[in-house]
């Protein structure tokens, strides 16, 4: 009895060895699995972008702080902008004046607008409004600036040399924003079980699914234009250096100036996760403009941001 359970045993776990017919492998076992080589062929260009930016954005910030740009403290190495010359509230003031001013004056556009009969349906009602605030907006933040300014030095000018001095400082921040764009959305995906948008932003879904519209075109030069010059003196030149006169910590001024920044952009992006690069944008922004002293620096970052968003909105189709 024990020999025939013995043999009953070894003829199930080896039985090749006792004659039997082995069984065929199946294709997955017969499957080689692929080389390095091979998975790193089948990487996309975009995928390697995406790496490249997931790594090159902490590469940016270790430099950034190794050279002592970043570090607590490090922004006031220079000296603090000359912000006392006037209180506290008058700057919270410059920024709530110029904010209601341009709402208003937007809202009178489409006030008029009515009255004499304007169509504004659809995308010519969308521009219109975008320049009846940015427009004057940018007017009121430019005399309030001058007025701020003639009895101070808090850095509310602009000269040409910004312009290069604004390009190399938003090729040091582009990683680090698309980075955390990148990062936010895997984390989205991967923890929420969604599908991130490929576009985040109002404006640039209009120009996605109307590329032939003049007035989207309207809307997207007042957004690429004439809003970050609205924007930046709103929060970078007034609400931050108001900040910056209250806490007279400019870093505390630059994350509280982000976190008002983002908040506002809730309407204007399509999803949360979309706020993270607006936030880590702001904080690029503010320490630009911290830095350098100059207005004139964070308007040109953040109109070359918008104007390069366009174009690979553009460059996608």
């Amino acid at each position: 009895m024990l020999f025939v359970v013995v043999f009953l045993f070894l003829a199930g776990v080896a039985g090749p060895a006792f004659g039997q017919t082995p069984t065929a492998p199946t294709p997955t076992q017969l499957a080689v699995p692929p080389t390095v080589k091979e998975r790193v062929a089948q990487i996309s260009v975009d995928d390697w972008i995406n790496i490249s930016l997931v790594i090159g954005g902490p590469v940016v910030v270790l430099g950034l702080w190794l050279g002592n740009v970043i570090r607590p403290g490090s922004l006031k190495a220079g000296g603090i902008r000359g912000v006392s010359s006037h209180p506290t509230w008058v700057w919270f003031m410059a920024a709530l004046v110029a904010f209601v001013f341009a709402q208003a004056a937007g809202s009178g556009v489409v006030e008029l607008a009515q009255l004499v009969k304007f169509d504004m349906d659809g995308e010519r009602g969308t521009a219109v409004r975008a320049l009846g605030f940015a427009v004057p907006g940018a007017i009121i933040c430019l005399f309030l600036a001058y007025l701020l300014e003639s009895k101070g030095n808090a850095g509310l000018v602009a000269e040409a040399v910004d312009f290069p001095v604004g390009l190399g400082c938003l090729l040091l921040a582009i990683p680090v924003i698309f980075g955390s764009q990148v990062a936010s959305t895997w984390i989205y995906e991967k923890v929420f079980s969604g599908t991130a948008e490929s576009i985040g932003h109002v404006s640039l879904k209009a120009l996605a699914k109307h590329p032939h519209d003049p007035w989207v075109w309207v809307y997207i030069a007042s957004a690429v234009v004439i809003t970050p010059i609205v924007e930046e003196f709103i929060y970078r030149g007034f609400i931050q250096s108001a900040m910056v006169r209250f806490t007279e910590m400019p870093g505390v001024a630059i994350v509280c100036t982000s976190a008002i920044f983002t908040a506002m952009h809730w309407g204007s992006i399509t999803s949360w996760y979309g706020l993270i690069p607006i936030f880590v944008l702001s904080l690029g922004l503010g320490i630009s403009f911290e830095r350098t002293k100059r207005i004139g620096v964070p308007i040109v970052m953040h109109t070359l941001f918008n104007a390069a968003n366009v174009a690979m909105v553009v460059l996608a189709r």
